[in-house]
């Protein structure tokens, strides 16, 4: 992951740990994940009986909101199907290119409407028609 940071110039001083960034997920309002899904997997932690029990994981799942990005909604990698790509999780938005800009954004914006930081912009009917 660090060279995929170096090679995008990520200054790897604003870079955390995997650890130092689990401790504030609890207390997370947003997580947004693009094109993950074993790395943000519960099943790491919560399944002894997963193919991919005790890898390490962003524990984005204890967020308050969490939407998820990918190319497609089937399993990761290892073959385990993520509950936080779900639709029918409660805290969790999902979306692939097709459905994006229909249905998770409609969705992102109410998981972000309640912070007191984030009052987004509505689109005006011309930028929304591009």
């Amino acid at each position: 992951m660090n060279v995929l940071l170096a090679e995008a110039k990520v200054p790897y001083d604003i870079v955390l740990e995997m650890d130092e960034i689990n401790e504030d997920l609890g207390s997370t309002s947003v997580v947004l994940v693009i094109g993950a899904n074993d790395t943000v997997n519960p099943a790491a932690a919560e399944d002894p009986s997963s193919p991919i029990a005790g890898m390490p994981v962003l524990r984005v799942w204890e967020a308050e909101n969490v939407v998820v990005f990918k190319r497609s909604m089937a399993a990761g990698y290892a073959g385990v199907q993520n509950p936080c790509s779900s639709a029918t999780t409660p805290k969790c938005s999902s979306a692939t290119p097709n459905n994006a800009s229909k249905t998770s954004s409609a969705r992102s914006r109410k998981a972000l409407s309640g912070l007191p930081w984030s009052r987004l912009p509505q689109p005006s009917r011309k930028s929304a028609r591009r």
